[in-house]
């Protein structure tokens, strides 16, 4: 026969019920919260003519070196924009493959592409650094600065 310690079990059971009780109604009152915060999020508002809006001048800086293997792909994903104002600013830093040669190719297909060669870096300089100073002292109007880096292809980046 076996004896159960009630005292035992009451004192396991008291704190664990408590405990239950306490995480049911934190996640219920979690959830009324939520819901609430849900319907309080502000709608973006679709803009029936976009024609008429005046679209910033938006400028993507891509230093490149040697990524002959992803740039056509990272160009064409950039290509797809539906912001109407940009420009991307492709430079070749000193790429010893055909990096060059394909973003000069893609610049003379596509008006808004624009070819940067950089010359080879001097002394104290690292590389991304003087490559996007070839980009940044080019006239323009109002700078807006999206530096993007070729670890992944950017799929449908939205500006």
């Amino acid at each position: 026969m076996v004896v159960v310690n009630y005292l035992y079990y009451d004192t396991i059971f008291i704190p664990l019920f408590i405990l239950q009780t306490c995480v049911f109604f934190s996640s219920i009152y979690f959830l009324i919260y939520s819901v609430k915060s849900i319907k309080n999020v502000p709608k973006l508002i679709l803009i029936a003519n976009s024609h008429d809006i005046d679209y910033p001048m938006v400028s993507i800086i891509l230093p490149c070196r040697n990524e002959e293997k992803y740039i056509g792909k990272c160009l064409d994903s950039l290509l797809v924009q539906d912001y109407p104002n940009y420009e991307i600013i492709a430079i070749n830093d000193s790429s010893s493959d055909k990096t060059g040669e394909i973003i000069k190719r893609y610049s003379m297909t596509h008006n808004k592409i624009i070819f940067v060669d950089a010359q080879p870096k001097p002394e104290g300089w690292t590389g991304k650094n003087w490559a996007c100073t070839k980009a940044i002292f080019r006239p323009m109007e109002i700078f807006y600065f999206l530096l993007m880096q070729i670890v992944f292809i950017v799929n449908q980046l939205c500006l």
